[in-house]
């Protein structure tokens, strides 16, 4: 006797009703996006402002420079998902970039951005939603220890400097959590070891069902994570000078290395603040005015500079994420 065929409860998911429902969530995104940059405060005098230094012209060469990162910033970032991802699944460069630019305009509507992996599913093939999920979470990870390594000594400098700390020990805590993580590097692949181990024969499901669902994670290499990132690395000194510019750009009278300390400080003290949606450019730029309160005389300016950032990096990628979105047909 044949065994019964078990009742699929999915089969009403048929690739046309994924495709609408993907236009509904576009859809729905896009308005919210759109709504998100409407409600920020004073956004026709940000227009006015950026209108007015552009006809100026003696800054408007970092606008330009700002603008034309923008391919290379994304770029890094999809170079960095997919190799993560060749492990289990070697997926094209135009699928990989269409499936970021998806991640950010879902990221944009929910908190700290965490809608990202489910934005890049949305576009990835349904067999391999977990390897897109798990890798995309270790692309974050990957990401995060690039703020720590970069972002800790210049902040620990910030505040020895205001506590007066002596400069022996502020080296010692600057120094040290970089050196934390270039450990973990090095020795990463044996705390897999032991998360793989501890799986075994423990008595919670839900850790056993984790461990099974993330299998295809350790057969990456201590090469390929490193690779990404590298490539991380990279990525954040690309926006980190973007940033920059965009303050040369509306006249912020910053040096480069000051400049420079301040942004890798912020970008750390916000990847560890859980923020709802629309408010991370708000906490940014007051984070900026706190740290160069006795640098710039003009923080309009630094709130210029940063809703200028937001615009370029997130929501003009955010509107090319909508429409792959929406126009995806599988």
């Amino acid at each position: 006797m044949k065994p019964i065929p078990k009742k699929n409860r999915f089969a009403w998911f048929t690739p046309t009703v994924r495709r609408w429902a993907r236009r509904v969530v576009g859809l729905v995104l896009l308005a919210l996006m759109v709504g998100q940059v409407l409600h920020q405060q004073n956004l026709t005098d940000w227009w006015a402002d950026l209108q007015r230094k552009w006809q100026d012209g003696q800054h408007a060469i970092w606008l330009v420079a700002t603008l034309a990162l923008l391919p290379l910033n994304w770029g890094l970032e999809v170079a960095k998902w997919r190799q993560l991802l060749l492990h289990n699944w070697a997926p094209s460069w135009g699928l990989a970039a269409r499936a970021v630019l998806a991640g950010v305009t879902v990221s944009l509507a929910t908190p700290n951005r965490v809608g990202e992996y489910g934005g890049r599913a949305l576009i990835g093939p349904a067999q391999h939603w977990m390897a897109i999920v798990s890798t995309s979470i270790l692309g974050s990870v990957c990401q995060w220890m690039v703020f720590v390594a970069c972002g800790w000594p210049p902040l620990m400098y910030a505040l020895g400097q205001y506590w007066h700390w002596p400069a022996g020990w502020m080296v010692v805590v600057a120094a040290s959590v970089p050196v934390l993580v270039l450990v973990v590097v090095a020795y990463g692949h044996l705390v897999v070891s032991t998360l793989r181990l501890s799986g075994r024969g423990s008595d919670n499901k839900w850790w056993r069902w984790l461990m099974r669902k993330a299998l295809h994670l350790r057969r990456i290499t201590r090469r390929q994570f490193r690779a990404a990132l590298l490539l991380g690395l990279l990525r954040f000194w690309v926006y980190s000078a973007q940033y920059l510019m965009m303050l040369w750009f509306f006249n912020v009278s910053i040096g480069f290395w000051e400049g420079l300390g301040g942004i890798f400080s912020i970008y750390l003290i916000q990847a560890g603040i859980p923020l709802p949606p629309g408010l991370g450019v708000i906490t940014r730029s007051e984070l900026a005015i706190l740290l160069w309160r006795d640098i710039v005389t003009d923080p309009a300016a630094i709130l210029s500079a940063t809703f200028g950032l937001y615009i370029i990096n997130l929501v003009i990628p955010a509107l090319l994420g909508a429409w792959f979105i929406v126009r995806t047909k599988e």
